[in-house]
């Protein structure tokens, strides 16, 4: 993280780095799961993948891509940490109080009651999240969708995944998991 914050860092590289490094992980856990990056590595990921979008967008002026793309990309964990908070707050829990109840839990309980793939589990729910995300990213590339309408997009798909979250949620009401 030094190294990337002294600004004599080739963001090439450092993501190269990364990408080998979790692709050694990926290597290890599909599609059982033998290793995983706990809560520490998942902050930290998230960090250092903040930090590394935030530095690029800084420092490289002839980008061509709008700040809110950047959000965009990150759409899905902004969503599930809103829903968070707002669902403990509701329940009258700590913001930051554990439970099971995100939609990546859900749709896990889905998985695991419906089908017989309890080994897969795990990567079929990663798949899931990963097709929905992508789904709702797809529209930026073939519509020119750019600047505000950038914004506008990202409170779209911040609906989006609530009204998702709400169905799965309906669902497991439904089979009483």
């Amino acid at each position: 993280i030094f190294y990337l914050i002294s600004y004599q860092s080739n963001y090439l590289n450092i993501l190269i780095i990364l990408l080998v490094h979790l692709s050694v992980l990926l290597l290890f856990n599909f599609p059982l799961a033998r290793c995983f990056l706990g809560d520490s590595g998942s902050y930290f990921l998230a960090t250092f993948m903040g930090l590394l979008f935030i530095l690029e967008n800084n420092t490289n002026y002839s980008n061509d891509y709008s700040k809110w793309l950047i959000a965009n990309l990150l759409a899905y964990p902004v969503a599930e940490t809103s829903i968070s908070i707002i669902r403990r707050i509701k329940n009258l829990k700590s913001p930051f109080f554990p439970d099971n109840f995100h939609l990546h839990s859900n749709i896990f309980k889905i998985i695991n009651f419906k089908m017989n793939f309890k080994k897969y589990s795990n990567s079929l729910t990663t798949i899931c999240i990963l097709f929905f995300a992508t789904v709702l990213l797809i529209p930026i590339n073939y519509y020119d969708i750019s600047g505000i309408n950038l914004l506008y997009y990202f409170i779209l798909q911040q609906l989006l995944f609530v009204i998702f979250y709400f169905i799965i949620t309906a669902y497991l009401k439904i089979l009483k998991i």
